[in-house]
């Protein structure tokens, strides 16, 4: 993928693939989920439930969520699907704090790599 272009995992189908075939590492701000792409293709998809708070919060936290994965897309493996699923604290948790916590969770799952 490269910077700043992330498709956006829409049908069915796919989200239903992503968390039937996905590993999933929690965190305290964002669990992520991701799985291995059918197709080759990469794309992600940015969810922010009822208990994160009322609607504001909910896009305010979606919106943090894909700012966080944008700035780590360069380093991002191609052929994957990942999930950001938004927790309480993505709301109001510290930007870097939270861009840390989601690179951290995408190198647990092996699918940062890295230029030498």
């Amino acid at each position: 993928m490269p910077q700043g272009t992330l498709r956006t995992l829409r049908r069915r189908k796919e989200i239903d693939y992503l968390f039937a075939a996905g590993k999933r590492v929690s965190g305290t701000i964002a669990t992520v989920v991701a799985a291995p792409s059918p197709d080759g293709t990469s794309g992600c998809l940015f969810v922010a439930g009822r208990k994160v708070g009322e609607p504001v919060k909910r896009n305010r936290a979606r919106r943090r969520l894909r700012a966080a994965m944008r700035s780590v897309t360069d380093k991002l493996a191609p052929g994957w699907w990942v999930a950001l699923i938004a927790r309480p604290q993505a709301a109001m948790a510290e930007y870097m704090s939270l861009v840390s916590e989601v690179e951290t969770a995408l190198k647990r799952l092996g699918l940062l790599r890295y230029e030498t």
